[in-house]
């Protein structure tokens, strides 16, 4: 008997011991070195401005009103509605079942084209994971249809020898997945996924002069709308487009969405990003369709 009471204490004080520690590991993670703490500044700073004699409540309420969006940007809720729109509009893929859109069939797939996701300082030991899921996805379809693959993407920063693009990384990571190097053919010149669209599809032209041909557009599921208005806006072709990553991650309970988070804000400002690159482009291809001659 007194085995047991000692046991059963034992289980107790270690169960309150790891809910402490998550207690705590939730707290460090939204407050100390989240968002949170920089929406706790912003807020004391209002606060500052508010009761001290040289008030100045326009930039009290300016600073209520950054953190406000702060903390609203790095909660889940919020962060899920903004990303929703954009990663929903197509279908993402499945690697336990491969599957291309619009029921087309696998063998009718011309080509596949990677974008590229940029290089940057934070990137010097090689590919970002986003490019990486991108390329992981192609590989996946390539197993299924042996047909070449475009990667996109120059040197955008100094972070690889000067004569390393991205297009080369992205070439070498396809060739240890297993693809055939003869099939991979790097367009290097690109810095944006615009020119990504018009340098493809340039070489697309070449590769298979006057065919109308079906593309299938490989990217993470947020860069797709913006991907596929720019693979239509530079050519003819059939764009068929499938996600190959998400930002968005299982909801929990509704305290936890509401807890700021750095990973809810880069997934935020991402999408916001998206959002304005979306318009740039709508913008840029609008006023070329009323161009003579376009």
């Amino acid at each position: 008997m007194c085995f047991f009471l000692i046991n059963e204490t034992t289980v107790r004080a270690s169960m309150i011991r790891n809910l402490n520690m998550h207690i705590l590991k939730t707290v460090f993670d939204t407050i100390i070195i989240g968002p949170g703490i920089i929406c706790i500044v912003l807020l004391l700073s209002g606060t500052f401005f508010i009761s001290s004699k040289k008030k100045n409540p326009g930039m009290a309420a300016l600073l209520l009103l950054v953190s406000v969006a702060i903390y609203g940007l790095s909660t889940q809720l919020l962060s899920d509605i903004i990303l929703r729109n954009l990663e929903n509009r197509y279908q993402p893929i499945n690697f336990g079942n491969i599957s291309i859109p619009n029921n087309t069939q696998t063998n009718s797939i011309d080509i596949i084209v990677v974008p590229g996701a940029g290089l940057s300082p934070a990137d010097s030991n090689g590919l970002p994971t986003t490019a990486m899921a991108r390329l992981s996805a192609a590989a996946a379809i390539y197993n299924f249809k042996k047909c070449p693959i475009i990667v996109s993407g120059a040197n955008s920063y100094p972070v690889t020898e000067a004569d390393i693009t991205e297009a080369d990384l992205s070439a070498d990571f396809l060739t240890a997945l297993g693809v055939d190097p003869s099939l991979i053919i790097k367009e290097d010149k690109s810095t944006s996924t615009m020119e990504n669209a018009q340098k493809a599809q340039e070489i697309i032209a070449s590769q298979f002069k006057n065919k109308n041909v079906r593309i299938l557009l490989v990217s993470s599921s947020i860069h797709l709308p913006r991907s596929v208005l720019s693979f239509s806006a530079s050519g003819g072709n059939e764009i068929l487009p499938i996600g190959a990553d998400t930002l968005r991650i299982k909801k929990g309970a509704l305290w936890r969405q509401l807890l700021p988070s750095r990973t809810n804000l880069f997934a935020s400002l991402a999408a916001i990003k998206e959002y304005v690159g979306l318009a740039v482009y709508q913008a840029i291809s609008s006023r070329r369709s009323r161009l003579p001659n376009a």
